[in-house]
């Protein structure tokens, strides 16, 4: 093999490597959640807490604050749906492993709502 030949097959390989190396694995985090606040299940998570009506934090084991995430109302079992509903996530301020999630009526009320959470980061 001449030298552009072999630079080229380098390159591919080196990028090939980093794109493998950098593909994810699927959520860094997740976490069920009753709407009592009862952290029912997940990974990576450490608790959940209700705070006040429809309002929850969930504390993670490492930093999600730069992470994206989502949640979607849903019941805490392995049967059912949930009814329709409102969710919104955020990180809270000053705790990197905490988000804030709050749960809504479909006509914007606070409401105590199971939720399903995922972070990916």
């Amino acid at each position: 093999m001449n030298a552009k030949t072999l630079l080229s097959a380098a390159l591919c390989l080196a990028l090939f490597a980093s794109a493998v190396h950098a593909a994810p694995n699927g959520p860094s985090f997740t976490a069920v959640v009753d709407a009592g606040g009862t952290l029912v299940r997940g990974f990576g998570v450490d608790q959940a807490t209700r705070v006040v009506a429809g309002r929850y934090e969930v504390q993670f084991a490492g930093v999600v604050n730069q992470c994206s995430y989502t949640a979607s109302v849903g019941l805490s079992g392995d049967v059912g749906s949930a009814d329709p509903g409102i969710v919104t996530v955020g990180p809270r301020p000053g705790k990197p492993k905490v988000l804030v999630v709050q749960t809504f009526t479909p006509r914007g009320a606070r409401e105590d709502r199971g939720f399903h959470l995922i972070v990916a980061c």
